[in-house]
């Protein structure tokens, strides 16, 4: 009877981790926030930076099937997509251990860098700057947002 209390008790304190792997298999970073992510823009036509509010998108970091590591954005309104699917680039330009640096580099269109910081207490944040160079669409934003989950070791592990 108390084998069974025991493993009993030990199903239970360790379902809650298991099930979060499974949900996060090959995940770095899951980052998104309900109301938007929060920043500024510059737009040539304007010359000037404006406050640019509640922009609905999710960040997922991840490793491919492939084993690669990749980028997928969930933009409301634009749909669902992968930095490498629409032929873009990731490269980590720096790892320490409470942070990641990223490029996104689409040629001819768009690049964009990505701070991934994990913070104390599971505060993590992603911090993110574009650049679009698109004629008649010129402009630099910045925007910072709140990562749900943050396993900057998986990268470690991976490389």
């Amino acid at each position: 009877m108390n084998k069974a209390i025991f493993i009993l008790a030990a199903l239970i304190l360790t379902l809650p981790s298991f099930l979060s792997a499974q949900v996060h298999k090959n995940n770095v970073a899951v980052c998104s926030n309900p109301e938007g992510l929060n920043g500024y823009s510059f737009f040539w036509d304007d010359q000037k930076w404006k406050e640019d509010k509640n922009l609905t998108l999710s960040i997922t970091l991840k490793y491919d099937d492939s084993g690669e590591i990749d980028l997928f954005y969930s933009i409301k309104d634009l749909g669902d997509y992968s930095v490498k699917e629409e032929g873009g680039k990731v490269i980590v330009f720096s790892k320490t251990e409470k942070s990641l640096g990223l490029v996104t580099i689409f040629p001819n269109k768009v690049s964009e860098t990505f701070i991934f910081r994990q913070g104390d207490l599971n505060n993590n944040i992603v911090m993110m700057t574009q650049a679009t160079t698109a004629i008649g669409f010129e402009n630099i934003q910045s925007f910072e947002g709140n990562c749900s989950y943050l396993n900057l070791d998986l990268l470690t592990s991976k490389q």
